[in-house]
């Protein structure tokens, strides 16, 4: 396999990052092959505030460029740590930082566990259904705005009902049952979808 002459990594500092460079720096360097080591930082963001007084805004603003500092700190030494270890392998390599918000896209961790349980109780029979849904936050849109940053969040919808033996049956269904406040979207800052609050149904069925 012919060895590429250049190849940009993006580096987070994670085990996989370091793991991408170590794989980089035992191949066989390419003549005039050099490796840009790229770190992508998302600015720290500054909530909303026309409200507060323009010294306090300036002090959370303060606060928030000093977090992007020791960010970027920190994102520097681990490049500079990547570039040494390609350099000593016989690579050419530089570093760069670069600011911006994450790429839209969907969560990259969900999931849904639940159960059923169903008992006999006299002449009947009992039935229990439990299911939480959850995911982690993630971006929905590139423009920057807090609004359009989703955070994670879990939802469950669980059922009670009795099933009589004279073949009719009473349920109770709870929609988001502890009442959790959550956006499942936000297209832009003004389509936002807010998820459905608590909501309890009885049902009652009867077989013929």
């Amino acid at each position: 396999m012919k060895t590429p002459r250049r190849i940009v990594l993006g580096l987070d500092g994670s085990a996989p990052a370091r793991r991408a460079v170590e794989f980089v720096a035992r191949l066989a360097p390419a003549r005039g092959g050099h490796v840009r080591c790229v770190t992508v930082l998302e600015p720290t963001p500054v909530p909303s505030m026309p409200l507060l007084p323009a010294a306090l805004r300036a002090v959370v603003v303060g606060q928030a460029r000093a977090l992007d500092r020791a960010r970027a700190t920190r994102a520097r030494r681990s490049l500079r740590a990547a570039v040494a270890r390609l350099r000593r392998a016989g690579w050419g390599a530089s570093e760069e930082i670069r600011w911006g918000v994450p790429l839209a896209g969907l969560s990259q961790l969900s999931g849904s566990l639940g159960f059923d349980y169903a008992r006999t109780m006299g002449d009947g029979e009992l039935a229990l259904h439990w299911v939480t849904n959850s995911r982690d936050g993630y971006n929905s849109d590139t423009s920057g705005s807090q609004y359009t940053r989703i955070d994670g969040f879990s939802v469950t919808n669980a059922s009670v009902g009795y099933r009589f033996g004279r073949g009719w049956e009473v349920d109770v269904f709870a929609r988001n049952l502890f009442d959790e406040e959550y956006f499942p979207n936000a297209n832009n800052n003004t389509n936002i979808t807010p998820g459905s609050p608590r909501v309890l149904r009885v049902a009652m069925a009867v077989g013929f």
